[in-house]
């Protein structure tokens, strides 16, 4: 060991992060995680928006850091499932749904804001994907 080099002691003190369960960086700890919640209605049958969001390819475009070969997929109570998060598909009246996403994510000012725009951008293309095979085979109002 060199001079300007201090032993580890096996005494030491917890650092006050580590007490509050927050991450260090500067010690090797990953940052603190936090489970993120958002609701949305959708007007579309919530087995159709069900269809949508339980392909798996639909979720990891929107929902960065999903393996498609990590969704699970419970038809029964239309719960989509994966390591770190589900989305959950409810009725909410005639013809209307409801999306719910709860996310473990690292903790960031902006992930909320990056999750809502992500149900959006989910519930809009269900919607459009909907209405376009409504136009197709003329079951549509168009």
């Amino acid at each position: 060991m060199r001079d300007d080099e201090v032993a580890p002691r096996a005494d030491r003190t917890a650092h006050p992060f580590d007490t509050l369960g927050f991450g260090h960086p500067e010690r090797g700890y990953s940052p603190a995680m936090t489970t993120y919640t958002y609701r949305a209605p959708v007007d579309l049958p919530a087995q159709r928006l069900f269809e949508f969001v339980a392909r798996p390819e639909n979720l990891t475009e929107h929902l960065p850091g999903i393996e498609p070969t990590g969704v699970r997929v419970d038809e029964s109570v239309r719960r989509v499932t994966w390591d770190g998060g589900e989305a959950v598909v409810t009725e909410d009246g005639a013809g209307c749904s409801r999306i719910e996403v709860r996310l473990e994510a690292e903790q960031t000012p902006e992930r909320q804001r990056e999750l809502q725009e992500a149900v959006a951008a989910l519930s809009h293309l269900a919607a459009a994907e909907v209405d376009s095979q409504a136009a197709r085979s003329g079951d549509g109002w168009y």
